[in-house]
């Protein structure tokens, strides 16, 4: 499979599986968790939070 991919890219297979073995990192993206996390925070202590938990 990585020999077709590689094929359709116009890369090398070994180009191709360093990019693979390459470190998964997403942690630094900037993200608005922050302000979701507030916003939740906020509609429980106002009481507006009306989801159904089980």
């Amino acid at each position: 499979m990585f020999k077709q991919v590689a094929n359709k890219l116009e890369i090398t297979e070994e180009e191709l599986m360093s990019y693979y073995k390459l470190p998964k990192k997403y942690l630094h993206y900037k993200n608005n968790a922050w302000a979701f996390k507030l916003g939740i925070t906020l509609y429980q202590l106002l009481g507006l939070d009306s989801r159904i938990r089980k």
